[in-house]
């Protein structure tokens, strides 16, 4: 581990901003591991404090660790080249500042993240091969990524939203399958693999696997729908095709027992007739 010397002023601080210093060297990394405040006063010979940048002229130095949560976060280092120590109230104030120095890191911290995962998740909604949408609970577009509008046949996610204000009157070509997935939906909270032949904007009807479930405020008002819908229209052709194939071996089989049902009574009428005539 290292610390990373993110704000730094004084002599050579240019040179100093940005550099790492190995968290088992150096004054701060002896605070950052005792988690312990430390006040040092004239030219520092132990070697457990060593710096790792002497400077003859610092008369007095004052290291405080910050924690939040009991997780160091950082060291707040504080030198003096003036000629009388730290005060008690100097020290207390520093103390003060250490404090808002970890809520304020603290707070910076979770900002980075919840932007980092909105970064990763709105690159995998924009990125996405299936179509993912919110609606609101009476059938209207909240958010779509460019897939579902793909889907659809839309040049854009907002031409999408704007176009369809009913999503079960306008896009199911069976407008009962769209109060049957709704019923479910209202029934169950979640839908897994509905299949209904939706209606695209160019007029051409596809087939979609629809999933979705009823999102709730935490008292279990439904506040709206998200879900994801994926083209099934190649798999449904190639199901039918292999169904259409396995109903004609099916009459062909059919066909041939029943030739040889008629071979088999022409044979013994045959038989007959031939015990007949003699």
């Amino acid at each position: 581990n290292a610390f990373y010397l993110a704000v730094v002023r004084g002599e050579h601080h240019a040179g100093l901003l940005g550099e790492r210093v190995p968290s088992e060297q150096g004054i701060a990394g002896w605070v950052g591991r005792q988690r312990e405040p430390l006040l040092l006063q004239g030219e520092v010979h132990d070697p457990r404090f060593a710096p790792t940048h002497p400077r003859p002229d610092i008369l007095s130095a004052i290291s405080l660790p910050l924690e939040v949560g009991g997780r160091l976060v950082g060291i707040l280092n504080v030198n003096a080249t003036q000629r009388r120590p730290f005060s008690l109230g100097q020290i207390k104030a520093l103390r003060f500042i250490a404090n808002s120095a970890c809520s304020a890191l603290e707070a910076a911290r979770l900002h980075a993240e919840v932007q980092q995962a909105e970064a990763k998740y709105r690159s995998i909604f924009e990125q996405a091969i299936e179509g993912i949408f919110q609606s609101t609970l009476d059938g209207r577009f909240i958010t779509v990524n460019p897939a579902m509008a793909h889907l659809l046949g839309y040049d854009s996610c907002e031409e999408l939203k704007a176009a369809v204000t009913s999503i079960g009157q306008q896009l199911y070509v069976d407008s009962t399958e769209g109060t049957a997935f709704q019923s479910l939906l209202a029934e169950r909270g979640v839908v897994q693999g509905f299949e209904a032949q939706l209606a695209r904007e160019d007029g051409r009807v596809i087939w979609a696997s629809i999933s979705a479930r009823v999102v709730r405020d935490p008292d279990g008002t439904p506040l709206y729908i998200e879900g994801t819908a994926e083209d099934i229209t190649e798999r449904r052709r190639v199901e039918e095709e292999l169904k259409r194939q396995q109903e004609t071996l099916f009459q062909a089989e059919k066909l041939g027992t029943m030739g040889q049902l008629l071979a088999g009574v022409a044979h013994e009428v045959h038989q007959q007739l031939v015990f007949l005539g003699r």
